[in-house]
């Protein structure tokens, strides 16, 4: 799989970021920018992610268009060239279109797999370190401030999933859809026995005149006939009858009138919701930005899910940390760096190793690199560069970073072509002028 575009839609701004194949380097993105980006190309591929569309080349070489528009438009996946589209074998059993359950990952595994950052490659004496810094720190602040991010995270998925209508609204929407399409069926299928039955009576009727003449009993055969159409179309008139009955119930416990008034006032009803539902998003996403420049700020640039595996472990070394420490450790802790470039190195191998084949097809997955080389000496930097650079298209690498020593080193890349530089910035949408 080879990443090609994403594109961040909302009401008033698009965001286009566009992949290189080897090696594409966000530069300028703190810790909370660089967990947006990463959570909105995995959602493009997970979904759902209102809002995000992705463009990518799967294993087999073809183009894939993934279209997440939200607010209860329907995500797609499309091949591009042909418009053939391929939904049907990446929807799940529940209705999602998901890129990576064919492949035995779930989001968090595919987060786990996918990315990898300076706390991926701690050495046990290091991950030890950490432990216990977040030991020292006061255990009353800091498990609740990982709270609040986890349940800002979890309100930031649910406002992206949040279609605007409740669970009853959909079920009642469905079922008028369902009914309407059922009596549709029964219409034309009660109008195509009419028209045939119409002719084929009318014929049988024409003949049995000169059989009544000629012989009585010659005229029986199309005497039956014509009964046995006239008893066929009553059947079906009948059922479309019982068609019509369903759906006006339907739309009765919908609260429309007809079917036109129906489909006006479910237009009605998400152009109402929508200027809500914006407004609970952008909640979401102004709650979540802080409450990960809180943790930030507490511990550092450490994962909160990375935390609170650990919590036992804080909690126990808590018992025994004295506070005369706290200080000094709290400081390692936004010091921590891997103590061994070539570690490392080693390490970052071996992730890149395991996405070159995942899942039984084989495929091989992108990998985002989160930063994982801060604090590093130039020399040590300037060589794992290097070997990032090397190892670039096998899988492709998407390198997020702030720092401005590697931002400089990608700019002169760059140059030669081997890395694309981004600097993601919206793009405000002009209004057209009316008639264009």
């Amino acid at each position: 799989m080879r990443w090609e575009r994403l594109i961040l839609s909302s009401p008033d701004s698009t965001v286009t970021v566009r992949f290189h194949p080897r090696l594409t380097v966000v530069v300028g993105v703190g810790p909370v920018e660089r967990e947006g980006v990463t959570s909105e190309v995995l959602g493009a591929l997970g979904g759902p992610r209102p809002g995000t569309n992705l463009e990518l080349v799967g294993g087999d070489n073809r183009r894939i268009a993934v279209l997440r528009p939200g607010w209860g438009l329907g995500d797609r996946v499309l091949d591009p060239d042909s418009g053939e589209d391929l939904s049907p074998r990446y929807q799940t059993p529940d209705g999602r279109l998901d890129l990576l359950a064919p492949l035995g990952l779930s989001p968090a595994d595919a987060r786990r797999l996918m990315r990898f950052t300076a706390i991926d490659a701690l050495a046990p004496a290091e991950e030890q370190r950490i432990v216990n810094a977040l030991a020292a720190l006061p255990q009353a602040t800091l498990w609740p401030a990982a709270d609040r991010l986890v349940l800002a995270r979890s309100a930031l998925e649910h406002a992206a999933t949040e279609m605007g209508m409740s669970a009853s609204d959909s079920g009642a929407f469905a079922e008028v859809e369902q009914r309407h399409e059922e009596f549709e069926k029964a219409q034309d299928r009660c109008d195509a026995i009419r028209h045939h039955g119409i002719f084929t009576g009318l014929a049988c009727a024409l003949a049995g005149i000169p059989a009544v003449v000629l012989n009585r009993l010659a005229a029986v055969p199309f005497v039956i006939m014509a009964a046995a159409f006239t008893a066929v179309s009553v059947v079906f008139r009948r059922r479309l009858e019982v068609a019509r009955v369903k759906e006006e119930e339907a739309l009765t416990h919908a609260g429309a009138a007809s079917y036109g008034g129906f489909v006006h006032q479910r237009i009605a009803v998400l152009m109402n919701q929508q200027e809500f539902r914006f407004r609970q998003a952008s909640s979401a996403v102004t709650e979540h930005r802080r409450a990960q420049a809180a943790w930030t700020k507490l511990v550092g640039d450490v994962d909160v899910d990375w935390a609170r595996a650990r919590q036992a472990a804080v909690t126990a070394a808590a018992a025994d940390a004295g506070d005369r420490d706290a200080a000094r450790l709290a400081q390692e802790l936004r010091r921590s760096q891997p103590a061994n470039p070539r570690l490392l190195g080693e390490l970052l191998l071996r992730r890149v190793d395991e996405l070159q084949s995942v899942g039984p097809t084989g495929e091989e997955l992108p990998l985002i690199l989160d930063e994982p080389f801060e604090g590093l000496e130039p020399a040590a930097l300037r060589w794992l560069l290097e070997l990032v650079l090397r190892v670039g298209g096998h899988p492709q690498l998407v390198l997020l970073t702030e720092d401005p020593e590697i931002a400089a080193w990608a700019e002169r890349e760059a140059v030669g072509g081997n890395v694309a530089v981004v600097a993601p910035s919206p793009a405000r949408r002009t209004p057209q002028p009316a008639g264009v």
